[in-house]
């Protein structure tokens, strides 16, 4: 049975580099110096999240976990910001390329007018993640093709981003047929942005969200970490109204420490 890896994404911030200090169920899994991003922490972004520490093929979690184990986190000599937990032999969609879509819709039709694309290395991503912030240049090739297997992440109307996450039914040429999901289809001229990708089934050296929701955590989330407490304060995401989430961006000052719940999916060796 494969053991798996955890990579934990977040940034350091300090005049020198800080020290972070992890214990999952108990036992001491990293205990380190981390570079720093800047000296002062301007604030609290969900971007340019790096790997802050990795945990090694531990025994903790071998392919069949499933579940939540209690963890600890420790900052000294510098402030420091985590966000998602990511994983290996982890199933998945895999993106492989991005595209930008010129075009109009008429009810669930799609007429293509021009489609700017490119080949990406794979790296880790859930289908369901938005892509709508990967840079597509203006040089990238015209290729005018959209695959079958293309997510559209997002339209922009009016400067309001609808049709999040709808995909492609069928189709060929520059007329395609789009599926309705839960925000309604934009109508007229739009610009799409869509990934293509493939299925991931679990591959060592493949690494993608360690939690999406199974098993359900304490707070009916996709955030890899729940019942939060920070210097014995116990801390609630400002989630909006009525959305579950994904990973949550915490901040723990130097000298500070952070208990949680950390939930991880069932891992799949893809053989």
């Amino acid at each position: 049975m494969a053991l798996r890896t955890l990579k934990f994404l977040g940034k350091a911030y300090g005049t020198e580099p800080v020290k972070v200090t992890a214990h999952i169920n108990n036992q001491l899994v990293f205990e380190g110096l981390v570079p720093t991003l800047i000296s002062v922490d301007p604030t609290t972004d969900d971007t340019n999240f790096g790997t802050l520490f990795t945990v090694e093929n531990t025994s903790l979690f071998p392919t069949s976990f499933a579940g939540t184990y209690p963890m600890t986190l420790e900052s000294e000599l510098g402030d420091i910001q985590v966000n998602n937990v990511l994983c290996n032999y982890t199933p998945g969609g895999l993106i492989t390329g991005f595209s930008k879509i010129t075009g109009t819709i008429n009810g669930k039709t799609l007429t293509v007018s021009s489609v700017e694309s490119s080949t990406i290395e794979a790296f880790t991503a859930a289908g369901s993640t938005p892509v709508h912030d990967v840079p597509c240049t203006t040089d990238m090739a015209q290729s005018g093709i959209i695959s079958q297997m293309m997510v559209v992440a997002g339209g922009i109307v009016d400067g309001a981003q609808v049709g999040q996450n709808t995909y492609v039914e069928s189709g060929s040429g520059s007329s395609w047929i789009l599926a309705e999901n839960v925000i309604p289809l934009p109508q007229g001229a739009v610009v799409l942005y869509g990934v293509t990708w493939s299925e991931n089934t679990g591959d060592a050296s493949v690494y993608q969200s360690a939690y999406l929701g199974e098993p359900v955590n304490s707070e009916g989330t996709r955030d890899p970490r729940t019942s939060v407490v920070i210097d014995g304060h116990p801390q609630t995401p400002a989630r909006p109204a009525g959305k579950p989430g994904g990973p949550w961006t915490w901040k723990i000052n130097d000298g500070s420490a952070m208990a949680c719940n950390l939930n991880v999916r069932l891992g799949d060796t893809g053989s």
